[in-house]
């Protein structure tokens, strides 16, 4: 009996997570788009990366920052494959799990090619306007049924498809859109003043069944951001010198 359980308690440590080296990481989502990561691109983590990091620092969890494309991340937190997901405040990510708070406040636009003057929904009328796959900017976009949408598979792609005349115009947030600009090599003069569409946010959201103490210390430190003015600081570096200039 002694070594039957001698046994079984060997094949438990072996199966057991390793914690020699501080508490389990919590497994968070985040779009894998620059500048929200920045994974082999520069000496830059990413926006998301850096605020994630500084939710750390104040609620003393741990994070497993996991880097997917717009299309999977409602999908894993609705099924229970991550903990927590950094996505845009929409119905799809709303039912998927709970809310926990706004991480971050930006502009979407509409960039469009020198050709296409843009300052209402009404002038993509008939046009084609690329939006990357799996994600979400607004109902009026979604539901007019005028715009001939086009699927891309990244913001990169749809600048690059938008200055060659493949497409008509790009949606995407003003940060996503001025760092594929910048890194593109792009002139900003290749296309028209962009339309700013609409607010958003990139909101906090944890898996259904998250232990209401774990998230009532992540809204304290989302709390902690907005009176310490860390989130800006954040930002700002990542609005400066030339890729602060991509959309100039």
């Amino acid at each position: 009996m002694r070594a039957r359980l001698c046994a079984l308690l060997a094949l438990y440590l072996l199966a057991a997570p390793v914690s020699a080296q501080g508490p389990a990481a919590y497994k968070v989502l985040i779009p894998n788009v620059a500048p929200w990561q920045m994974e082999n691109r520069q000496e830059k983590a990413g926006i998301h990366v850096e605020l994630l990091r500084a939710i750390e620092t104040t609620s003393r969890l741990h994070f497993a920052i996991t880097p997917v494309v717009y299309a999977r991340m409602a999908h894993e937190l609705k099924a229970g494959a991550t903990d927590f997901a950094i996505g845009v405040d929409s119905p799809q990510m709303n039912e998927a799990g709970q809310k926990i708070g706004m991480v971050l406040k930006t502009q979407t636009i509409i960039l469009s090619s020198k050709r296409l003057a843009i300052t209402d929904l009404a002038d993509l009328h008939g046009k084609v306007l690329g939006i990357v796959r799996g994600a979400w900017y607004s109902d009026r976009i979604s539901a007019d049924a005028q715009i001939n949408k086009h699927v891309v598979a990244t913001i990169d792609q749809g600048v690059r498809m938008v200055a060659a005349g493949r497409i008509d115009a790009l949606i995407g947030t003003k940060l996503a859109i001025a760092y594929a600009i910048s890194s593109g090599g792009k002139p900003a003069g290749t296309f028209a003043t962009p339309y700013e569409f609409a607010p958003i946010e990139f909101a906090l959201y944890a898996r259904a069944g998250m232990s209401q103490e774990i998230v009532d210390r992540l809204r304290s430190s989302l709390a902690r951001l907005d009176e310490s003015k860390e989130r800006e600081s954040i930002v700002a570096r990542y609005t400066e010198g030339a890729f602060g200039a991509g959309l100039k």
